[in-house]
């Protein structure tokens, strides 16, 4: 399992980054889009995991302050 933090996007901002992406693509070769759905901004990459593992990365998680939404 691969673990990761990162900050997600509302819907019309991923469209937007997604079209955008889609200009850049069309540039670039061999490059692979991302589906809409899945783009975001990771923040730091842990890496791979063992599922046991994951509650001790959530508890961690959840000490940190949010960040009012916008």
């Amino acid at each position: 399992m691969r673990l990761f933090y990162a900050v997600t996007f509302d819907r019309q901002s991923r469209s937007q980054l997604h079209q955008r992406a889609r200009t850049i693509i069309g540039e670039a070769s061999g490059a692979v889009l991302t589906e809409q759905a899945n783009i975001h901004l990771t923040l730091l990459f842990v890496g791979e995991a063992i599922p046991a593992s994951v509650p001790l990365y959530a508890s961690a998680l959840a000490t940190l302050p949010t960040l009012p939404a916008t």
